[in-house]
């Protein structure tokens, strides 16, 4: 994989497609989302399937931001037709203030450019008030929005309530892990004990 070259902010952006690359995305990733959002990551095995379906098959890659050794920003990126997908990003928020994901994300856009992708899709943003910072982050990379349609379909005789009670136990659950700070083995383990119950 190449390497980028460093910014005026010593940054230094590389380009990977080893599973160990996958490996440090996945520990920023499991402490981003338990400490930013508290909320649990899925099981490592979720990011190995995407190894394996997507950058082994030279459809995707790992993106990463540092300083020395040190990585600050992550990212998954995959590969559809003309299209660059951000898919999964997680940043150290210590490491915020090299602005990590600026150069990241100018080091995409010039990936897409001369390598024919014509969109370079930067994901989801919930427009409920908890994203705002994200959206204007997206939209100062040159990012325009669009709508997306989501659809449910429930069966027939669906159990609502039992459904309801599963999420209230899932959110007391979640509360209890990220307010013991487990290593991210534990939520490994945590994750692949209960998120095939939930999908």
């Amino acid at each position: 994989m190449k390497f980028g070259k460093a910014n005026n902010r010593g940054i230094q952006v590389n380009w990977q497609n080893d599973i160990e690359s996958v490996q440090r995305f996945y520990h920023l990733y499991v402490q981003q989302r338990r400490e930013k959002f508290r909320i649990l990551s899925p099981p490592f095995r979720f990011f190995e399937n995407i190894y394996e379906t997507f950058i082994l098959q030279k459809r995707g890659f790992v993106v990463e931001a540092r300083i020395s050794e040190k990585v600050l920003s992550s990212y998954l990126v995959l590969i559809y037709k003309s299209v660059l997908y951000y898919k999964f990003g997680a940043s150290d928020p210590g490491g915020l203030i090299y602005r990590p994901n600026n150069a990241l994300f100018w080091d995409l856009l010039r990936y897409a450019s001369e390598n024919g992708l014509h969109t370079l899709d930067l994901g989801l943003s919930l427009l409920d008030g908890t994203d705002d910072g994200l959206i204007r982050f997206k939209e100062g990379m040159g990012g325009v929005s669009s709508s997306m349609c989501l659809l449910r379909h429930d069966p027939v005789n669906y159990n609502h309530v039992k459904e309801k009670g599963i999420r209230k136990m899932l959110r007391n659950i979640t509360q209890v892990v990220v307010e013991t700070e487990l290593e991210t083995e534990q939520i490994d383990q945590l994750g692949r004990s209960l998120f095939h119950l939930f999908i």
